[in-house]
């Protein structure tokens, strides 16, 4: 309080109360940039761990498209291979109802 106020009671409480709020409101604003220091420590935290799993998945879809087409290649080997055998034992039926016919 200063010593200019006369001895007037009424401004020496005002001027309490500025003092008050000036000490509340510099409370609040460090209590805010504190909370805002710890967003943005959280926003880059939360942004490093969203591109960590965005690169772990397009590994794993790498991998999986890589599993995928050996899976296709060997479906299309069994399948040719399939045919082939299906092939040779229709020829052998044939011969087999040719030998049986010819009887």
């Amino acid at each position: 309080m200063s010593a200019t106020n006369g001895g007037n009671p009424r401004l020496d409480r005002i001027e309490k109360m500025i003092e008050q709020s000036l000490r509340a409101t510099k409370e609040a604003e460090r209590a805010n940039d504190k909370a805002h220091a710890k967003f943005k420590d959280d926003l880059r935290r939360w942004a490093s761990l969203g591109v960590k799993e965005a690169r772990k998945h397009r590994k794993w879809m790498s991998e999986s498209d890589r599993r995928v087409a050996k899976l296709k290649q060997e479906s299309i080997e069994y399948q040719r291979r399939t045919d082939q055998n299906l092939a040779e034992i229709t020829d052998k039926l044939n011969g087999l109802i040719g030998f049986v016919a010819g009887r």
